[in-house]
């Protein structure tokens, strides 16, 4: 929907590897990522627009577009 930007700086997929996270939200979702360090995301805009849901141990905040509900970033 376009209401937050970003830009993610990584090395390839080769280099970075891929993560599957088995909690509950990535599991149901499929979700399959690779990770960032924080200096290597850049927010353009809508920081203001995302929403954040933790559960369970609190551990691994997901953020979300409050716009439409995709999933952007998990801290």
């Amino acid at each position: 929907c376009k209401a937050v930007t970003y830009t993610t700086y990584l090395k390839s997929l080769f280099e970075t590897g891929v993560l599957q996270c088995n909690c509950s939200i990535c599991t149901i979702n499929g979700y399959v990522g690779a990770s960032a360090h924080i200096p290597d995301v850049v927010l353009h805009s809508g920081e203001d627009g995302l929403v954040t849901y933790t559960f369970g141990s609190h551990k691994a905040p997901h953020k979300y577009c409050r716009t439409c509900g995709s999933s952007i970033l998990v801290d």
